[in-house]
């Protein structure tokens, strides 16, 4: 019996007319319970499909797939083997940690759809299949853990630069990683570090971002995406190659000069600068004072300690923060 990939079966259905189950299955060479099988994994990753019996399966909308090839025309540098566009998989940092020692600095993977996808503080990230951008980029440092300090931001600016000329409502950063839209959330990142601490270690860099998000349950904040804030149709393959160049610029200069040619370009977009917020660490929450960030990428608070107004540095770890 021939594997049936997802993206596959997706080509052959239409938001038009429906297709039956016998005629996906001659396609295919399968079977139609094994086509049935194929719809109902789809359907619970996301993807609206009207199955109705005796007529078939039909698109309850537009499904456009990220093709490689199309990424590829879009990239500063175009050699293909410094990216792949997976189908559905667990993670695409998974995906990147399990071959991290093979690939060369710059290397992204991308996938249609997540099924085990995470961002911060193991929080569960929403990945339907064919929707969002989701993808992991390899970078080799060779100064140890501490200097990557500041790279989560320095990618929310990649996003920021990315996003921000396709929108018309304000794009805000929320340290360590958010973006937001109009103060609602679209994009988050997921840096996870292997190798010597003190020397060469290996930086994967996982980020989400929103193109065209279905409604779905389980996300426990007001979030947005990218079609719902412009009046043109968001060409995915442009937009991905859009960010993989900002990506490999911005990181290619951080891995040289570090977080501080970003600093002030990330407070341009602060969304808590000069505001009151919660510090949440664990349990406890401390009433601060936002006031930026420092050339290391530390928020900087003041906080009220004994009747005394205190400025202290917070680097990120199981560090969050929200509006007071």
């Amino acid at each position: 019996m021939s594997k049936i990939e997802p993206g596959h079966l997706l080509n052959q259905l239409s938001t038009k007319h429906f297709v039956s189950g016998e005629e996906l299955a001659q396609r295919f060479g399968v079977s139609r319970t094994a086509i049935a099988k194929q719809v109902k994994i789809l359907q619970e990753y996301g993807v609206d499909i009207f199955s109705v019996q005796r007529s078939g399966y039909k698109l309850g909308r537009e499904v456009t797939l990220i093709e490689k090839s199309q990424v590829i025309e879009g990239l500063a540098n175009k050699q293909s083997s410094l990216l792949c566009v997976e189908s559905l998989i667990d993670s695409t940092n998974d995906f990147v940690k399990e071959r991290v020692s093979t690939l060369e600095d710059g290397f992204v993977c991308i996938a249609q759809g997540q099924k085990q996808g995470r961002g911060r503080q193991g929080k569960k990230w929403i990945s339907p299949f064919a929707s969002n951008l989701y993808l992991t980029m390899k970078w080799r440092f060779q100064l140890g853990f501490q200097s990557l300090s500041g790279l989560s931001l320095a990618i929310g600016v990649a996003t920021v630069r990315t996003i921000k000329p396709l929108v018309k409502l304000p794009v805000t950063l929320k340290w360590p990683n958010d973006v937001y839209i109009n103060g609602q959330k679209v994009s988050g990142t997921l840096v996870e570090v292997s190798g010597n601490p003190d020397g060469s270690c290996d930086a994967i860099i996982g980020i989400g971002l929103n193109v065209n998000m279905p409604q779905v349950e389980g996300i426990d904040q007001p979030w947005t995406d990218l079609q719902s804030n412009t009046s043109d149709a968001i060409n995915i393959n442009r937009l991905t190659a859009s960010f993989v160049n900002n990506l490999r610029t911005i990181v290619s200069e951080f891995a040289t000069e570090g977080f501080s040619p970003f600093v002030s370009e990330w407070e341009a977009h602060d969304h808590f600068r000069d505001k009151e917020i919660l510090v949440i660490n664990g349990k406890n929450q401390t009433s601060c004072v936002s006031r930026g960030i420092s050339s290391s990428g530390a928020l900087v608070v003041e906080v009220m300690e004994d009747g005394i107004t205190k400025t202290k540095e917070l680097f990120g770890g199981e560090i969050s923060v929200r509006s007071a």
